[in-house]
């Protein structure tokens, strides 16, 4: 069985999950996660200086948080969920000096076939459902 990291899938190329932050789950039908991430250099909108460019290609490797000034809330949507099974659910919010509210990062986030697997701060989750799709919301600079 082949486990492949969230950041290797298309529909997060756009997006740094992991140097963002979780900031809502909502269950039902399908499963929602907001986070604030970070926008890599494949985000249309990221502006990159010729500077930036050149930095790019010499240094691929460079994490994306470091790459980019730009965030954006996006929602992680586990469609068709079939199966939910939280390890941990700690949940416990951290209020930043502006007033804004999260639970902290998302740790890990692998897929084994149709088994999600993600961790972090507020908890740990496995969840089956069809293929992840991302959403973006709002684009914050």
């Amino acid at each position: 069985m082949l486990v492949v990291d969230y950041s290797k899938l298309p529909q997060f190329a756009k997006y740094d999950v992991e140097n963002g932050f979780l900031l809502d789950v909502r269950e039902g039908e399908c499963i929602e996660f907001t986070v604030e991430a970070a926008l890599t250099y494949a985000h249309p909108l990221h502006q990159r200086t010729l500077g930036a460019k050149i930095l790019d290609t010499l240094i691929r490797d460079l994490p994306p948080y470091q790459q980019t000034p730009s965030w954006t809330k996006i929602l992680i949507v586990f469609p068709k969920v079939r199966s939910v099974r939280w390890i941990a659910r700690k949940m416990t919010p951290t209020v930043d000096l502006d007033g804004s509210i999260d639970y902290g990062s998302i740790d890990c986030f692998t897929i084994e076939n149709d088994t999600n697997h993600l961790s972090g701060e507020w908890g740990e989750v496995e969840i089956i459902s069809d293929p992840v799709e991302v959403r973006e919301i709002c684009v914050q600079e």
